[in-house]
């Protein structure tokens, strides 16, 4: 994941981020860690060193920030509704904002089919 954090950084760093990203892998191969640190760099760009946003990103209470996670065994249609009501709301700190979804291979049919 070394290699995925510095393409990151550079993309970052020459303000070519696109909207969207999937990042794959193995269970244990340090996927949580690199969204945490990648969020960290968009969160905090041309800023001095922040810890506490770094504790903020690691405990889910960003306000930029919203994760989704299997509600269950799935990710359910009304997350995803909930997600896209986001999308359409002022950022509550201007800046960036960032939405996860994890283990998106759990998503439901209906689901899957409001992301489209």
């Amino acid at each position: 994941m070394k290699r995925a954090y510095y393409f990151f950084k550079q993309t970052i760093l020459k303000q070519r981020l696109a909207h969207l990203y999937l990042i794959s892998g193995p269970k244990g191969s340090g996927k949580a860690e690199l969204v945490e640190n990648v969020s960290y760099l968009i969160l905090n760009q041309n800023k001095p060193e922040n810890q506490h946003l770094k504790e903020m990103i690691k405990q889910n209470i960003v306000p930029n920030m919203m994760i989704i996670e299997p509600d269950g065994l799935t990710i359910k249609k009304e997350q995803i509704l909930a997600l896209q009501k986001e999308f359409s709301k002022t950022a509550l700190v201007s800046g960036s904002r960032i939405y996860i979804i994890k283990n998106i291979e759990k998503i439901g049919t209906g689901a899957a089919n409001s992301l489209l």
